[in-house]
């Protein structure tokens, strides 16, 4: 631009808060069906409390409450779970592929990098995912009963990580009834949400990022022509 033109512009604004190189967390929710032909994704920055009234909110959009199977699946986080218990759900499951990663770590801790460690790794989870909770914790107390110092301690912690989501794994009931115990979709979905506002020289104050990710959400959520059909109407 030639300089004339440059010294003729207005100064640029103060620099908003939030657009340098500080953390900031969103949350990403996704609300969809087993065959994976509906979906409604939503996102929020307002916290755990802000998640709570999202998840509330897109319930009773899609009418949860009326579903004949109401499923939902989490990492194991303690505050993620306890924001799902104030939904309508029949069952809260632990991801999967979570579980198996704790029990890999466990193997490894105490069988070294070994064939024997895969080996049991894959009975173990081949146990949970078929034949439940008892079963899997009756392999790992004795398991744990031929451990000592260090290897115990690393048995120890997997041992408290299953029995504190003892309720979560019921594996062996979402097999029967069909429903996925993976949370693959939404792991994609926080992908897909954050792609435009991640990468190398960008920079985001939190309203526009989150406002970024809505119009992702809407996108993702099949709503996008409703949505803006919707504002540009004329009111009568």
């Amino acid at each position: 631009m030639p300089r004339q033109q440059r010294v003729e512009l207005k100064p640029l604004g103060p620099v908003g808060n939030g657009s340098d190189l500080g953390y900031k967390q969103v949350y990403v929710t996704r609300i969809y069906d087993q065959d994976k032909q509906h979906t409604l994704v939503g996102v929020t920055h307002k916290g755990i409390e802000g998640l709570q009234r999202l998840l509330r909110r897109d319930a009773a959009r899609v009418l949860l409450r009326g579903a004949a199977e109401r499923v939902g699946i989490v990492d194991g986080a303690v505050c993620l779970r306890s924001c799902l218990e104030s939904l309508p759900l029949q069952e809260i499951l632990l991801d999967f592929y979570h579980l198996s990663e704790h029990v890999a770590l466990a193997a490894k801790l105490t069988l070294g990098t070994t064939p024997e460690a895969q080996e049991w790794t894959q009975q173990m989870l081949h146990t949970v995912r078929h034949d439940g909770y008892e079963p899997f914790h009756e392999k790992l107390m004795e398991w744990r009963s031929g451990l000592r110092g260090q290897r115990r301690k690393a048995a120890d912690q997997l041992i408290n990580y299953v029995v504190e989501r003892r309720g979560m794994i019921r594996y062996d009931l979402a097999e029967r009834m069909g429903w996925d115990v993976g949370s693959g979709p939404m792991e994609s979905q926080c992908g897909a949400t954050t792609d435009r506002i991640k990468g190398r020289g960008r920079r985001w104050d939190i309203s526009n990022a989150v406002g970024m990710m809505g119009l992702e959400a809407l996108y993702q959520s099949n709503l996008w022509e409703t949505y803006w059909n919707a504002q540009l109407l004329p009111s009568n």
